[in-house]
């Protein structure tokens, strides 16, 4: 996700849920925590967690990065929007 503000991308987690962890912003929170005692500043998970029913993959099995550029972007969009 890019921040005009940072004028930079933001590191994002996609996670796919499983039986014992929930779609809840507490998850979510547990999780950018976690890992912001693992990992140097800069890596830290500012544009949050998102929660995907799966991750887009090619036939050969390589994640799709450029899918989830455009539903971040769309995301973005969407909260832009103008009110009329």
């Amino acid at each position: 996700m890019y921040s005009a503000e940072e004028a930079s991308e933001l590191p994002r987690a996609y996670i796919v849920p499983t039986d014992g962890l929930g779609k809840t912003d507490e998850d979510a929170k547990e999780i950018m925590d976690w890992l912001s005692t693992k990992v140097a500043h800069h890596k830290r998970l500012r544009g949050g967690v998102r929660w995907v029913d799966e991750i887009p993959k090619s036939i050969s099995g390589k994640i799709l990065r450029r899918l989830l550029k455009v539903k971040a972007q769309e995301e973005e969009d969407g909260k832009k929007k103008a009110k009329l």
